[in-house]
C-alpha cells in the first residue's frame, strides 16, 4: 500500500454552500492507495480522530460516516435516469422534506425519505434496515455495521456518528464517506472517503481512502478558542 499527504492551495470555480464561502483554501490530504477492505477505511478514520485529538479538539469535533452504496441501492430500486437521480441525491443531501416528499410520489417510493431522518449511533443502522428493503443498500448497511463495531471497539463513537442523509455529491465515491466537523467552525472542515474507481482515470485501477482537511478553518477555530 501507498500512504501520501501533502499540504497546498485549492481553488475552486464554484463555491460549496453559502456557508463555505471560500474559494480558495489550504488543505491538508491523506491518501492510502492500494489496498481495500474495512481495515484501510478503520485506519483513515483513526488517523483524522487523532489528528483532531492532537490539536486538542477531543470534545469538540464530529466525524460523521455513511456508504454511498446505500443511497445507489435506492436510485437503482427506482430506475432513476441520471438527471432524476441527481435530483433526488440534491433534496436528500439539503434535507429539502416536502419538495422530496413530492418527489417520491411519482416513483411510489418511501426509502429516500428515510435517509433524512437517519442520524445517530448504532440504532441508526437497525431502524434503517426496518425501512430500507433493496439488497444493495441492505449489503451496504451490514459494511457500515462492521465498520461502526470496530469504531466502538476503539472507545471511539462519541466522537463518531452515522449519517445517511449525507449522499456527497462527488460521484467518485465508492463506499465508506465521511465529513468532519469542528464545534465553531459553522461548516464542515473535512471530507473524504473510498473512491476505488478514480485513480483508474490516470492509469491502473487501485482500492483507495483518504480524506482531506480544510486547514484555513481548522485555524480559525483554534485561534477563537486561544490554541
Amino acid at each position: 500500500p501507498l500512504r501520501f499527504c501533502y499540504a497546498a492551495p485549492v481553488f475552486r470555480q464554484q463555491t460549496q454552500s453559502h456557508a463555505e464561502w471560500r474559494r480558495e483554501n489550504t488543505q491538508l490530504g491523506c491518501e492510502l492507495i492500494g489496498v481495500g477492505g474495512k481495515s484501510a477505511d478503520l485506519e483513515v478514520l483513526r488517523l483524522a480522530a487523532e489528528i483532531l485529538s492532537r490539536l486538542n479538539l477531543q470534545s469538540r469535533y464530529c466525524i460523521t460516516i455513511n456508504n454511498v452504496e446505500i443511497f445507489n441501492g435506492i436510485g437503482a430500486q427506482m430506475k432513476l435516469e441520471p438527471a432524476a437521480r441527481e435530483e433526488l441525491r440534491r433534496l436528500i443531501d439539503t434535507r429539502e422534506e416536502a419538495e422530496l416528499r413530492r418527489f417520491l410520489r411519482q416513483y411510489d417510493s418511501t426509502e429516500g425519505q428515510a435517509l433524512t431522518q437517519l442520524t445517530g449511533k448504532r440504532n441508526v443502522i437497525q431502524n434503517a434496515r426496518r425501512l430500507i428493503t433493496n439488497g444493495r443498500s441492505l449489503a451496504a448497511l451490514d459494511s457500515l455495521a462492521e465498520l461502526w463495531t470496530e469504531i466502538e471497539s476503539l472507545g471511539l463513537q462519541e466522537s463518531f456518528e452515522i449519517d445517511l442523509g449525507d449522499v456527497s455529491s462527488l460521484d467518485y465515491y465508492t463506499g465508506l464517506s465521511l465529513k468532519i466537523f469542528v464545534y465553531g467552525a459553522g461548516t464542515s472542515v473535512g471530507r473524504g472517503g473510498r473512491y476505488d474507481g478514480l485513480t483508474g482515470s490516470f492509469g491502473r485501477a487501485e482500492p483507495a481512502v483518504g480524506f482531506v482537511l480544510n486547514l484555513d478553518a481548522l485555524t480559525e477555530v483554534l485561534g477563537r478558542t486561544g490554541k
